[in-house]
């Protein structure tokens, strides 16, 4: 999952690298600050496939073999629909998402060209991410990781191609991405078409199922809440960034784009870590469960802590991966940025840890409130810190660990309280 999420960041990271160097700084201003914006509908549907990653998860721990079946086709008619509704969403409305969020006029038009063709192929996002969110609930990480590593070797060419050669600017990366991610999805629909008997539907098995419905929205709708308000929050923190000019913005983007890379290791373990609560859930191993938890937060301290070595270290180096070796301000900036949160890397590999129990067991209300104690008290803060002419820019850096703290605090009082132990789906609750 680590590998694949690497991968994944792999996507965005390639479109900011080439559009930074073959274009300019306002291309990747550009292309950064589409990203909250398009994370955000995203999230919607994610949040939902998380639900039903748990659920199955559940149902494979407890060997409740026959509702795994209408499960998996209740998510796939849930997420088609979500699909359809987001795509529409996002190309009808971009233009006046990015006005909303002060885009300045001279990137615009390149903002507006990139999301418009991006969402045109959330229907492959989505089908990507739902069969992969499946297959790791049932135990096949690598499956998934195979597929998004040919997607992101023709990501990088595609780019390379169209936007080195051809010329075609943002339109480039977001053509290239779009076919990959049509690569990726396709790929995943032949493996588990053929290889999963899950996913053999007979005759009244592909069935819309209400029960289970209402178990994917029990856990998901919160997740979903959660994230596309963290994105809202993302949107407020964009638009402040904007504020500060195009200068800022290039370098946050390329700030962002390794603090994505900086979260992957714990992210990663802390999500197969919510698979695996979910299994033993199922299984009533409550004494794994934990065991396992003590295990992660060891692990990802210790990685999380390397983290923090490297980007001190090496944080211009790596900020010069985005943009011309010329624009010395933006990359000074931006390595500023990333060290000035970096040491506290820690507490949010924490925070993961014990959140993706509250998932896995099924408490998703707690670990959405977790989620929005994040969201409330970094954007507060940042737009406080902001507004002092002696830290300005930089208060939005000293936000982001403040955030953690308060939720680290939260759920670590959830945890202890045991009470996620009694929130397993209704199927299991009966047995």
């Amino acid at each position: 999952m680590l590998i694949g999420n690497l991968f994944q960041q792999f996507y965005n990271l390639v479109d900011s690298i080439v559009v930074g160097r073959f274009v300019g700084a306002h291309a990747l201003a550009a292309v950064g600050t589409s990203g909250p914006l398009i994370n955000l509908l995203i999230a919607v549907a994610m949040g939902l496939t998380m639900g039903a990653g748990i659920v199955i998860s559940q149902l494979f721990g407890a060997k409740l073999t026959g509702k795994i079946k209408a499960t998996i086709s209740t998510t796939l008619i849930l997420q088609f629909a979500m699909a359809l509704l987001m795509t529409g969403i996002g190309v009808l409305f971009h233009r006046q998402m990015l006005q909303m969020i002060r885009v300045p006029v001279e990137i615009m038009n390149d903002a507006s060209r990139y999301m418009s063709i991006y969402f045109y192929g959330l229907i492959f996002l989505f089908t990507y991410n739902t069969f992969a969110s499946i297959l790791r609930a049932l135990g096949d990480s690598r499956t998934p990781l195979y597929f998004l590593i040919i997607s992101s070797v023709i990501n990088t060419l595609l780019d390379l191609y169209f936007v080195a050669v051809l010329g075609w600017g943002v339109a480039g990366v977001a053509w290239a991405t779009l076919i990959a991610q049509g690569v990726s999805a396709l790929l995943c629909f032949l493996y588990v078409t053929a290889k999963i008997d899950y996913f053999r539907f007979h005759k009244g098995e592909f069935v819309f199922a209400p029960a289970l419905l209402r178990d994917i929205l029990r856990i998901g709708i919160p997740g979903a809440l959660q994230s596309s308000v963290v994105h809202l929050g993302f949107i407020l923190m964009q638009s402040l960034i904007n504020s500060f000019g195009a200068l800022n913005m290039a370098a946050y983007t390329a700030a962002a784009r390794l603090e994505g890379l900086a979260h992957l290791p714990s992210g990663n373990f802390t999500q197969a870590l919510a698979t695996f609560v979910g299994q033993n859930m199922g299984a009533k191993r409550i004494d794994r469960v934990e065991e396992g938890r003590k295990s992660l937060v060891r692990m990802t301290s210790i990685i999380s802590l390397i983290t923090a070595v490297v980007i001190f270290l090496l944080g211009p180096k790596l900020i010069g991966i985005f943009i011309n070796a010329s624009e010395v301000e933006i990359i000074t900036r931006g390595s500023n940025f990333l060290k000035i949160y970096a040491p506290f890397l820690v507490i949010f590999s924490y925070l993961g840890c014990n959140t993706a129990v509250l998932r896995g067991s099924g408490d998703s209300v707690y670990s959405m409130i977790c989620g929005l104690t994040d969201l409330g008290v970094r954007v507060g803060t940042a737009y406080l810190l902001a507004s002092i002419p002696q830290i300005g820019f930089w208060g939005i850096a000293l936000a982001i660990p403040v955030g953690w703290s308060a939720a680290a605090i939260l759920s670590a009082f959830r945890y202890h309280s045991k009470q996620w132990q009694n929130k397993t789906v209704s199927a299991l609750q009966k047995t």
